[in-house]
């Protein structure tokens, strides 16, 4: 319909392709009612999209979706009840002729390629104008991918850079045209009709691409050609399509042979005989199967076997698997050696042979609760917890839970951890609080507390953020996207588009402070790589280059990576802000048995006070404070004119013992 302000939307051209274009039917789906609302709005305004409904968390766009059958669903990544993710998967399921759309606050890859792999034929972020809203719904009920040129590239690089250099088999079977195909041709498999002779009658188009010969000159030959030479022979002649009537219709168990193709390639495959009775009389139908695809399937089934179970017995910790009932299904060499039974005793055993039997009946409750909503975490059967070997003494325990889904259904994996020593030194701790408090051991116990609480307070407030202010933004911007269109002068449209280049400003700067306060790189890929992706955000928004020098041979635990990229995200920002320089040279390398960073500037320079500080760079005692918390040091060098230079330095400590609520209340 057109806009009430007075713009037009295309000529005449444009008005015959709307007449052409089929209206798509939409599916929203977005938690924030705003949003909702705002997109609804933008559907409004379109001729070409129909709204089906509204829908404000992932079952409710799965139960629309199988009711109405959309062309295309819009899905909140970060919806209640599963996400896009899971959204998308029943989607395909229950309405597979519907097209899912992401729609995300986030522009993260990994939130990319879980929508990607549930099926999603594209990926909007939150912010998008109402034009490519629009498009992207087209293109995806014309199947094709919608995503943001620098999405894409970001993510193809990614994938480039883990992709194995395995060149994947792909067979594919080209459909006949013809109105009335022969069995033969039909068949997913390669088929050589063979007569008592053991000569080739027919072939069929599999055939002949399986060997590389064509029709022609396979037709009369001998099956010898194809198959092991000398081997046909005897397998033919004892095979039950030769013999008597009495055995018709039964065919012969498949047999694997290697068979060497036209071109001296071998291939592995199995040949199974069926008898056919013709006017000529009676033909085997030799049905050959490639199994190369099989082959492969099994070698990387195995392999990965092997590497499962290498990597269940090189975890410190005993591993239990145990299916829906708590029967015991695996165990690695940890269990047998904790709990003193060995794997066979244990496989086909319910899970609370392990424990002590005072414990059972809990369990069984626990455990069955746990199933019906599975989700990480720790056993709930109180302080206590304790293991019983296979003599019947006990020992205290830690359990903790989580569910797999395999071919064979739902799985859960318990992680047994002995607490003994834990036990024993936590009694310790209370005994004497005062003492252990002066400790190294209780310094970094509770700089990994301070760590923990610090990040936790992060990630809520990057949460609200992506919860409250960008969904509140993002519909905003729509709304503003809508006005635009109802506009009929240059200067209101002119204040619009400025306005909402204000607002996609805003979003973009909220998701940098989301980046920041939750950095995920640092966590998936590490230090450089975090470091690595701020400079280039730093680089893109100033004139100030980088050089990195990644010198690490091990990555810092995860406490001691994010304090070391605090510090120097600290004084990078004071680099920016104040140093006036060109160019910013990090150095990452490990150096007396700890971590170091360098942070080099060809700024400005100053005079730094005796206490390192100097009047507007903000933080230089916070970073000298946050470094000796840790048990390091901190070092400022600066003049007049040759820059600045931070060195900062972190030891590697022992993995630190929970501090008790006492040491913590003291």
């Amino acid at each position: 319909m057109p806009n009430s302000g007075g713009n037009t939307q295309g000529g005449p051209a444009a008005a015959v392709a709307r007449t052409v274009v089929r209206s798509v039917s939409v599916l929203i789906a977005d938690d924030d009612a705003a949003v909702r609302e705002a997109l609804a709005d933008l559907l409004s305004d379109e001729s070409s999209l129909t709204l089906v409904a509204l829908a404000a968390t992932a079952d409710e766009a799965i139960e629309i979706a199988a009711r109405e059958r959309p062309d295309v669903a819009l899905l909140d990544v970060r919806m209640p009840g599963g996400g896009g993710p899971r959204a998308a998967r029943e989607i395909a399921v229950r309405s597979p002729s519907t097209r899912c759309l992401a729609l995300s606050a986030r522009e993260e890859n990994a939130s990319v390629y879980e929508m990607l792999e549930a099926g999603a034929s594209g990926y909007l972020v939150k912010g998008a104008s109402d034009r490519e809203i629009v498009e992207a719904i087209h293109r995806a009920a014309r199947l094709q991918l919608s995503m943001s040129a620098e999405l894409a590239i970001a993510c193809f690089r990614e994938l480039l850079q883990d992709v194995s250099q395995r060149k994947a088999l792909e067979l594919s079977l080209q459909k006949s045209e013809e109105k009335f195909r022969s069995l033969l041709e039909s068949a997913p498999d390669a088929k050589l009709v063979v007569d008592s002779r053991g000569l080739i009658e027919e072939v069929n188009a599999q055939a002949e691409r399986l060997f590389g010969y064509p029709r022609e000159e396979l037709v009369g030959r001998a099956a010898d050609m194809l198959l092991p030479q000398g081997l046909r022979e005897a397998w033919v002649r004892s095979s039950p399509v030769w013999a008597d009537p009495g055995e018709r219709g039964r065919a012969d168990q498949p047999m694997e042979f290697v068979v060497r193709r036209k071109d001296t390639t071998k291939l592995p495959v199995d040949v199974s005989l069926s008898p056919l009775e013709t006017e000529h009389g009676r033909v085997a139908v030799a049905t050959i199967h490639d199994l190369t695809e099989r082959k492969l399937a099994k070698e990387v089934e195995r392999k990965l076997e092997e590497r499962f179970r290498a990597l269940l017995d090189s975890t410190p910790d005993a591993i239990v698997i145990a299916d829906v009932t708590g029967e015991i299904q695996l165990v690695n060499v940890r269990t047998e050696q904790l709990f003193r039974f060995t794997g066979d005793q244990l496989v086909g055993q319910p899970m609370e042979t392990l424990l002590p039997e005072r414990f059972h009946r809990a369990h069984v409750v626990d455990r069955a609760k746990f199933m019906e909503r599975p989700e990480r975490r720790p056993m709930s059967l109180g302080p206590d917890l304790a293991g019983r070997r296979q003599d019947g003494s006990e020992f205290p325990i830690d359990i903790s839970l989580s569910a797999i889904m395999t071919d064979d259904g739902k799985l859960m994996v318990a992680g047994i951890r002995d607490v003994t020593e834990r036990k024993r030194s936590e009694q310790e701790l209370e005994a004497s609080v005062e003492l252990v408090r002066k400790t190294e051991r209780e310094r970094q116990e509770l700089l990994v507390h301070l760590v923990r609480a610090q990040e936790a307070e992060r990630v809520r407030i990057a949460a609200d953020i992506h919860d409250d202010s960008i969904q509140a933004m993002a519909a905003a911007a729509l709304r503003l996207q809508q006005l635009r269109k109802r506009l009929s002068t240059e200067t209101e449209v002119d204040a619009v588009d400025k306005l909402e280049e204000a607002f996609q400003g805003a979003l973009t700067r909220l998701r940098h402070l989301m980046f920041n306060l939750r950095p995920l790189v640092l966590e998936r890929s590490g230090l450089a790589a975090a470091l690595h992706a701020q400079l280039e955000q730093i680089q893109s928004e100033s004139s100030l280059r980088f050089q990195l020098a990644d010198q690490l041979t091990s990555e810092p635990p995860p406490e001691t990576r994010v304090i070391l990229y605090r510090i120097a995200m600290e004084a990078l920002v004071n680099v920016r802000k104040h140093a006036g320089a060109g160019l910013v040279r990090v150095r990452l390398e490990n150096a007396d048995n700890g971590w170091q960073v360098r942070i080099d500037d060809d700024g400005a320079g100053f005079v730094p006070a005796n206490n390192g500080s100097a009047p507007g760079h903000l933080g230089l005692t916070a970073m000298r404070e946050r470094a000796q918390i840790a048990g390091g040091w901190w070092k400022l060098e600066s003049r007049p004119g040759a820059g600045t230079s931070v060195t900062f330095w972190l030891p590697v400590v022992a993995e630190p013992t929970p501090v008790s609520r006492a040491a913590l209340s003291a």
